[in-house]
Order: C-alpha cells, then structure tokens, then sequence
C-alpha cells in the first residue's frame, strides 16, 4: 500500500503529526509551528541513515570476473536442484492462528476442524506458502530448529518458503518477534509496505508495521534495512528504527540491554533516550487490544518524565512534546473523564509555551463548548480565555469586556475568580 508523499515544511514532515494530534480541524499557524518543532527536534537527536547503491565496477574488472562467475552458477545450479528437492520441515503452531484464503481465491469459512487444527500446539503442516492471522489473541509458528515466529493479536502475514533454508514473511499489519538461528538460513527476510525489507541472517529482532510507520528492533545479531533501491544500512543489536511510511522521515535510537515492558521503555528512554520517547508513547497507545487503564498509565508514566526533562536548563524541546502529548492524549480518549482532564493540562502547558495566550484561545472556546455544564473548571478556562481576548485587538477586548460583565452579573462575589474578573474590567477601562 503505498502512502502520499507528505508536504515538507521549514522544519521537515509536520503532516503526520498534525493529522494524529488534531485530526478535526486545521491548526493555527502558532501550533503548527509547535508541531514542526517537535517534529525537528524528535529527529535531529539521530541522523537519517540514507544509503547508497554499491558502485558499478568497472567493465574491465567485471570481465575478468566471468569466468569465475559462470563456474559459481553451475555450483549454485546443482545445490539448488538439490535443495528443491528436500521435503519441506513442517511447520508447528501453537496458540490461535487463522489461515486466510489465497488473494487469487474467495475467502472460506474455515470448518471447526480447520479451526482445532489449526489451534493445536503440534499441528504441522508441511507447505511452502499460508496466509496467517491472530485476533484476540497471541500465536507462534516454528520450523524445526531454524526459526520460531511470535506474532501479538491482530497480525496478519503470509509466510513463503521455497526451501528449508529460505523463508520469507510478508508482513500486512501487526507486531512479530522473529528468533533466528545463527547459520540456519540461507534466506531470510520480512518484506513490509512501501517495499521495505529487513534482511536477516542469524538475530533476533521483531518487527511492528502499521498504518503508516514501521519500527525494527534488535536484540540480537543484526540486520539490514532497504527500501527499494535505497538501503537504511545495518541495524545491530541494542537498536531501533522507526521509519515513517508517508514521509521517509527515520528515527533511529538506542535499546535497553534487556528486554523491557512498554513502562520500563519508557523511563529507560527518559533518561537515555529522550528524543524517542514521544514517538514511542504515541505507536504504544494505538497499539490493538490495548485497555483504557494501560493506555493511561502510558500517558501519565510519559508525561511524568517529560515534566521532569523540562525543567532542565534547556527542556523547551520537552516542554513542547507534553503539550503534544496531551493533545494526543485528548483525541484517544472518549470525551468525558480523562479527554477532559487532557484538555485541561493541554491547555495549561500552552500557556506556559504562548505567554499571551493567542494560541491558546482556540482550546478555550472548545473546551466551554464541549464542557458547558462544569463547574469550576469552567470559571478557570473562561477567565483564561478573557484573559487572552483583553491582550489583543478592539474587536476581541470588547468580547472580554462582555464576557466580563456576565461574568459578574450571574456570579457571587464569594467565587474564586470573582476578584480576578473584576481585576480584569478594572484594567480594560
């Protein structure tokens, strides 16, 4: 599936950005240059790796190299008409998995006694090419002792193997943890969208594809990144990658010694890796299947260690990506209960970015739009967005000042931002 090639701004790709944290409507030139900010700053921290193709050899040389060549293939002629012949290792599955029709035939039912078989642990099947996915749940696949696959809930791919020694995956969305042996394979490869390749010998990595990004991580071993003609270099064990589909923008960053959780990622790339962070929190929390409660710890857990960097004497960069990440946080969530409280510090970090406020104002009037009937929270928003209005032009301080006077006319005086109204009347005058 190949995706549009995203507008490039002064400070790289923002579209991406721009469509995940404020999808619904267009954003200000203020907030879009926030967006642009965080987007530099995300990918500065690690350089793009853009490879080349090798260089053409000279003729002369590649001449000389013929007749070794020729000799090469009438071996390679030989172990392949061998290596065809070998039976085929079955394959073991263990967990649920669902086998797909063929792209060229319609879709069937599966019977109840495809779905056991397909369900049982020692379920082998000895065919060189299925169409495989989970649901609701996790599943593995193995061929005997060269390669094991796990694959999280909701993964769809199609595995072909021509031999024992070859085997490709075709990765169309999910998250998979590939282990292979060392010196199993002579081939062997995940192909994702936009032509991308991870290339593999003997490692272990996983791979995670979605709608429009891909992240590659490495555990052990290495393994190497194209996409078309273009080659991304080596990924080597202790790394990541996150390559943006729509815009070619790469992140690479560095991975904990061990395997970790998606808390431990987090407060580990807090302190090692902070330019990763952002991202990281933002693919997790769309992660299928995720519950509400987790998704909140992840944004809570971030948002935490994001404050934390910002009071650092140079955490503006940081400061930005809370302010985003809250926004991000809003869109997620249903609109009552922790959208609100979203908003709500979203607004405040803008605050704190825009000292007058004028970016800010558009949160106001969509916050007391949604939110007409609250209380407190609404007496502090509207004062913030009078308080925004009396710094600008005549139009907009005369709507302050009726703001204002309404204010003052259906509130007690006992109300905590009684006095901070009438304060702001007294300095319109």
């Amino acid at each position: 599936m190949n995706h549009p090639k995203a507008a490039q701004g002064t400070y790289g790709n923002t579209v991406s950005l721009e469509q995940r944290l404020i999808p619904w409507e267009q954003t200000t030139p203020e907030e879009q240059v926030i967006l642009r900010e965080v987007e530099r700053e995300l990918m500065a921290a690690f350089p793009k790796v853009v490879g080349t193709l090798p260089r053409r050899r000279a003729s002369s040389w590649a001449m000389g190299t013929m007749g070794a060549m020729a000799s090469c293939f009438v071996a390679l002629l030989v172990w392949w008409s061998a290596s065809t012949q070998e039976a085929l290792v079955p394959l073991r599955f263990a967990g649920q998995w669902n086998q797909d029709a063929s792209p060229s035939q319609p879709s069937k039912q599966p019977s109840s006694t495809q779905k056991r078989a397909a369900q049982e642990s020692t379920a082998a099947q000895a065919v060189s090419e299925q169409h495989l996915h989970t649901q609701d749940a996790e599943g593995s696949v193995r061929q005997g002792h060269r390669w094991r696959l796990q694959a999280k809930q909701q993964t769809r791919l199609h595995l072909l193997r021509q031999n024992n020694r070859s085997t490709e995956v075709k990765m169309a969305q999910g998250h998979i943890h590939i282990h292979v042996t060392p010196k199993s394979m002579e081939h062997f490869a995940v192909h994702c969208q936009s032509d991308l390749r991870v290339l593999v010998r003997g490692t272990v990595f996983s791979v995670e594809q979605r709608r429009d990004w891909v992240r590659v991580e490495v555990v052990r071993g290495k393994v190497l990144i194209e996409q078309g003609p273009r080659s991304f270099g080596l990924l080597s064990a202790g790394q990541g990658q996150r390559i943006d589909l729509s815009s070619g923008q790469i992140q690479r960053y560095p991975l904990p010694a061990v395997e970790a959780s998606s808390a431990q990622k987090i407060d580990w790339f807090a302190q090692y890796a902070p330019q990763a962070l952002f991202s990281f929190v933002l693919d997790r929390a769309e992660e299928p299947g995720i519950s509400a409660s987790t998704k909140d710890a992840l944004f809570r857990r971030a948002q935490a260690s994001l404050r934390r960097l910002a009071k650092q004497p140079n955490g503006k960069m940081y400061r930005h990506q809370v302010y985003a990440l809250l926004l991000a946080e809003y869109r997620m969530n249903p609109p009552d209960g922790a959208a609100e409280l979203s908003l709500l510090s979203a607004m405040q970090v803008c605050r704190t970015i825009f000292l007058d406020g004028t970016p800010c104002v558009r949160w106001y009037r969509h916050y007391l739009k949604r939110y007409a009937q609250r209380g407190m929270e609404k007496q502090q928003v509207l004062y913030w967005l009078t308080e925004a209005l009396s710094q600008r032009g005549p139009i907009e301080r005369q709507e302050a000042r009726r703001l204002i006077a309404s204010y003052l006319q259906t509130h007690s005086p006992k109300e905590s931002y009684y006095p901070h109204f009438l304060a702001l009347k007294k300095r319109l005058r």
